[in-house]
């Protein structure tokens, strides 16, 4: 919404917050429904310094982060609408900005373009933010850019409750959550967290690990994450899942995992529980030679894929296998993948399974889907090795066996439902 007399638009859902408050800003916040009327404090930035000095007249974001940890309250922090309704990048010299106490960050947005207009880099010597516990933060309208620290959580590193909103996450190494925050260390480039993460019509962009067991956009190992409307895309890990690694639990709905690459899981690599619901996995990577690399899906655990689409996944490996989805685990006695009203196509591994490989004991659960025009070296549409299979209504034709051509659609047997 646009406040009047302003030429940027602040996108806003409606907060609660408990504390009557008296500013300049609060009847033009009032006047378009963003904030609610229990307003604790509305602190404005009004420099893109990063200093402490309390006699220079202006407030920048890191006093006015400190000012709003030191009042028990929920602080909102807004950005003048004159020095901000432009592009412009507040650079940190001072490290990390903490939070402490429960605080909402809104960021003005272009009317025209729909474009964020504050970028707070991390100078590629920092982390961005640290969300210390007990801290619920909203974080909307940011750009949140170049975080490095030989900690975890470049971007941000969250010990409690964040919702970001209409954000940017980007050139960090990784994002993560679980049980301590998030961070970004060598196991993760944008978000590292341990409590809750709502991400909500943002990208996370170009992050990556170069080394450890990390993620290169969304690592979730004991947390819950939701994840709508938004794109997970160009991140990279050297390990397992490029865009998401998850051993806990997370949604995603709505939204796009797209271009990111790891040894295994491109796409996503699943432990734990995970549904993915009305969204699009592809062009995804695998880099590995195991046999269970899966460019698009790497699952070892409990997955649920409904009316989404896995396409253009592929394993550059020389004998990596599940181009599409890989399903199964030698830790687990119950690997198994749901899919439901989807289509996956267009995938590829040089070994077995172009579209899915099932292997160690996994079950696939096909429904009214369509597997077409994967290819692999055997089962160009599925393969299953040890695993089991169980179809109703699907449509599984128009597969390449570059093998050999035999069974290019499905190899191994399968139990129809109908």
């Amino acid at each position: 919404m646009v406040i009047p007399g302003s030429t940027t638009d602040y996108q806003l859902t409606p907060i609660a917050f408990s504390t009557p408050v008296f500013s300049d800003n609060v009847q033009d916040l009032l006047g378009v429904g963003i904030l609610s009327q229990n307003l604790n404090a509305i602190i404005t930035v009004n420099s893109t310094a990063d200093v402490l000095d309390d006699s220079d007249g202006v407030t920048s974001l890191r006093e006015a982060i400190i000012s709003a940890n030191a009042d028990d309250g929920e602080d909102t922090i807004v950005f003048e609408r004159a020095l901000f309704s432009t592009v412009e990048t507040i650079t940190l010299t001072g490290g990390e900005l903490d939070i402490t106490d429960n605080l909402s960050i809104i960021a003005p947005r272009d009317t025209l373009t729909g474009g964020d207009l504050v970028t707070i880099s991390g100078n590629n010597t920092s982390r961005v933010f640290e969300i210390e516990e007990e801290a619920t933060v909203r974080l909307n309208g940011l750009i949140i850019a170049d975080g490095r620290v030989g900690d975890n959580g470049d971007g941000i590193r969250n010990s409690s409750t964040l919702i970001l909103d209409n954000s940017i996450i980007r050139d960090s190494s990784a994002i993560s959550i679980d049980d301590r925050g998030i961070i970004n260390n060598p196991n993760g480039g944008g978000i590292f967290k341990t409590g809750r993460l709502s991400v909500n019509n943002s990208t996370i962009s170009s992050n990556r690990t170069t080394n450890g067991t990390g993620t290169g956009g969304i690592s979730n190992t004991g947390g819950t994450i939701s994840v709508n409307h938004s794109t997970i895309s160009g991140n990279s890990s050297e390990f397992g899942g490029g865009g998401i690694s998850n051993s806990s639990g997370i949604s995603v709905n709505h939204s796009t995992i797209s271009g990111n690459l790891s040894e295994f899981g491109g796409g996503i690599s699943n432990s734990s529980g995970i549904s993915v619901n009305h969204s699009t996995i592809s062009g995804n990577s695998s880099l590995s030679s195991r046999f269970d690399s899966g460019g698009g899906i790497s699952n070892r655990g409990k997955f649920l894929l409904n009316n989404s689409n896995v396409s253009g996944n592929s394993v550059t490996g020389n004998f990596g296998s599940g181009g599409g989805i890989f399903n199964g685990s030698i830790r687990s006695d119950t690997p198994n993948i749901t899919i439901i009203n989807s289509t996956i196509s267009g995938n590829s591994a040089p070994e077995n399974g172009g579209g899915i490989f099932n292997d160690y004991n996994g079950t696939v659960t096909l429904l009214f889907s369509t597997l077409t025009q994967n290819q692999a070296a055997n089962g160009g549409g599925v393969y299953s090795r040890t695993g089991s299979n169980s179809v109703q209504n699907p449509i599984i034709a128009s597969n390449l066996n570059s093998d050999n051509g035999v069974n290019p659609d499905v190899s191994d047997t399968f139990t129809s439902n109908g």
